[in-house]
């Protein structure tokens, strides 16, 4: 088992999980249990590690990449604010969440 992801939190390794086991790789999670030993770890030492079979690294390694590429591009689209309640939305959402009402872009 090689160690291709160091996730940030427990959703983060998770999600990252999902990914790769959708294409077939095989995912365990590492320190998924170290959270509860914050400020007796160091910070390093507690995030979750994403091993995968050492056959499995490249091809894990590269839908890591490009999750990453897909997120960084979504997280980077302007917030907005609905035109009809004013309420201030993240710019990956094409309706406010809080009146429904569509944004037009």
């Amino acid at each position: 088992m090689k160690e291709v992801y160091r996730a940030e939190n427990i959703q983060d390794a998770h999600m990252m999980k999902a990914v790769l086991e959708q294409q077939g790789i095989h995912v365990t999670i590492f320190g998924e249990s170290l959270a509860g030993a914050l400020g007796e770890l160091p910070v390093f030492a507690i995030g979750p590690i994403l091993n995968v079979p050492d056959e499995q690294y490249d091809k894990a390694f590269a839908i890591i990449q490009k999750a990453q590429a897909q997120n960084q591009k979504i997280s980077s689209l302007p917030s907005w604010d609905c035109g009809s309640c004013s309420e201030s939305n993240e710019g990956q959402f094409s309706r406010c969440w809080s009146c429904g009402v569509e944004h037009n872009s």
